[in-house]
């Protein structure tokens, strides 16, 4: 081999090692902005520390609760986020219960960088879990820490690249709940908790007799509106009431705006101006530590008496004197001919309704959509080329939440605890096991680290087996 090929190949090779490093490099990626000036330096486990204590130093959740003592039914935000100043990837290892709570999850991101300096350290913060919590228990309740797992990677000038992994938890939290206090004899409570505004209101003001009219009555405010059922209305005796829905929008979200409409059918029988007496509720406001009366407008509604259709007059036909002779012989003659037409005319409907009866049958066929199962394994399979990991999350759990409402004949923007009990009454091993894959996701979403390769594939491998299961 002569020297100018010798000096190609050794290029060659150069190259090769330059590109698998930064391959490899490219891993840690999500830390190359990490606010300190030597991250991997700084992640090294130096001879004198133990795993414990470095990261006990440098990692830590912190638990966010909007107030440690609240009454009963009263909605609570909890947030946890994870504080690094490590070059690691971190998962949630364990997720808390909530024993005597009920809990809706609040959708977050941590597309924006966010750092923070805690003791003189500066770290870098993610949002790892966020929660309106509501509880339904009274008394000293304990919510259980969460856990993280951490793999730190550094590396070292002698043994290369290096690794280490500790766990660290949140604080425990300790909510004292308060019973909601006596009502007073007169008072029927509503179960509304929080503060909130009533309106009622009609589809049409003006209408006539036995027409059909919506009403609904909107409650809406920051709080919880979940037990809440129809108020009582004082309707004329002339009305009749059809029932009709009642839903709960945007059920609770950081600000704890909630909204509960309830909607019915109408109809008048009497003509006569009526004013409709505003409606009240009562609900325990925890500001004020007290129980509010608040009512609607008053509705007034004009019943109209309407225009009635005459009957059409019948045209009675003159019958013919005797002072023409000749009208009797032609009599018999007329009648003949009027019973053939008629004859002609039944045959030609009879035929006409044949046609059109097979064209119909004609245009259903042809008209007639045709329903094509969507091909999840493929649609699947084409989310491996995305080439961002939290792109990838994102699009396999939005897959996972389509599959769901086509399997359950749900609309796709129910949230996914809705879609995940209601395809558990179809196929509870099914549920059980796409309610994982959304938690993974959670998880690899939502805490810092990469996602490998091999993880998605494993990812869209369980989903496949689900299919064909």
């Amino acid at each position: 081999m002569c020297l100018k090929e010798l000096l190609i190949l050794l290029g060659y090779c150069a190259l090769v090692c330059t590109a698998n490093a930064q391959k490899t490099t490219g891993a840690f990626k999500i830390f190359e902005d990490l606010p300190l000036d030597m991250p991997g330096k700084a992640s090294a486990l130096k001879p004198h520390e133990t795993v414990a204590e470095k990261i006990r130093r440098h990692i830590f959740i912190k638990t966010e609760l909007s107030k440690n003592n609240c009454f009963i039914g009263e909605p609570l935000q909890l947030t946890y986020k994870l504080y690094s100043a490590l070059q690691n990837r971190s998962e949630i290892n364990k997720r808390q219960t909530f024993t005597g709570f009920t809990v809706q999850r609040i959708g977050f991101s941590n597309d924006d960088d966010k750092h923070q300096e805690v003791n003189g350290k500066d770290y870098r913060v993610f949002t790892i879990d966020k929660n309106i919590i509501i509880p339904y228990q009274t008394g000293k309740l304990q919510l259980e820490q969460m856990e993280v797992h951490n793999t730190v990677f550094y590396e070292d000038e002698k043994k290369g690249k290096q690794q280490y992994e500790g766990i660290v938890k949140s604080d425990a939290q300790l909510i004292s709940v308060s019973p909601l206090p006596p009502l007073k004899k007169e008072e029927m409570f509503s179960g509304a908790v929080g503060s909130f505004l009533l309106v009622v209101e009609t589809e049409k003001a003006v209408l006539t007799i036995n027409e059909k009219n919506r009403i609904t009555i909107e409650l809406s405010g920051k709080g919880n509106l979940s037990n809440v059922s129809l108020p009582a209305i004082r309707w004329p005796g002339s009305f009749e009431i059809f029932e009709g829905s009642d839903k709960l929008l945007d059920s609770l979200d950081e600000g704890f705006h909630t909204k509960k409409i309830f909607a019915m059918t109408m109809v008048a029988k009497q003509a006569g101006r009526y004013t409709i007496e505003p409606v009240c509720i009562t609900v325990f406001d925890p500001k004020k530590k007290s129980y509010e009366k608040i009512c609607s407008q008053p509705l007034e509604l004009n019943i109209q008496q309407g225009i009635e259709k005459t009957k059409a007059a019948v045209a009675v036909p003159v019958t013919a004197t005797a002072k023409n002779s000749t009208a009797g012989y032609w009599i018999p003659i007329a009648l003949v001919l009027l019973g053939i037409g008629f004859a002609l005319i039944a045959w030609r409907n009879r035929r006409n309704a044949g046609l059109i009866k097979q064209k119909a049958a004609l245009e259903m066929v042809i008209e007639e959509p045709v329903m094509v199962t969507p091909d999840y394994a493929e649609k699947a399979k084409a989310l491996l080329t995305l080439q961002e990991p939290a792109d990838f999350m994102q699009s396999f759990k939005d897959l996972l939440k389509q599959y769901m409402a086509d399997k359950t004949k749900m609309e796709f923007n129910r949230p996914y605890e809705m879609l995940v009990e209601a395809l558990a009454a179809q196929d509870a091993a099914k549920a059980g096991t796409i309610s994982a894959l959304v938690e993974k996701c959670d998880y690899l979403l939502y805490a810092p680290g990469t996602v490998t390769p091999n993880m998605r594939n494993s990812l869209v491998q369980q989903f496949v087996e689900i299919l064909n299961g």
